[in-house]
């Protein structure tokens, strides 16, 4: 646990320091909830973290992204941040 942590840190930086937005953890906050009030095994979890991952690097590589943040008003994002 203790390298998945510092990596997932130093790429958290990394991405913040070249894009100049820090990347959003929600996805992963929405699945550990999940994970522990629901029992989910391992593989599960496994899967809804892969499953997430494609979903946002989808969004990014085809800049569909660009759609959703033109659809969804900056006061919404910035609620569910301040939420989650």
């Amino acid at each position: 646990l203790g390298p998945t942590l510092v990596f997932s840190g130093l790429s958290n930086l990394i991405t913040g320091l070249a894009f100049k937005v820090p990347m959003c953890v929600q996805p992963m906050k929405s699945i550990a909830t999940v994970a522990l009030a629901a029992n989910l095994t391992q593989a599960q979890i496994l899967a809804a973290g892969i499953g997430t991952s494609f979903v946002v690097t989808f969004l990014g590589v085809t800049n569909l992204i660009g759609v959703v943040n033109e659809i969804i008003p900056d006061p919404v994002v910035r609620g569910l941040q301040l939420g989650l």
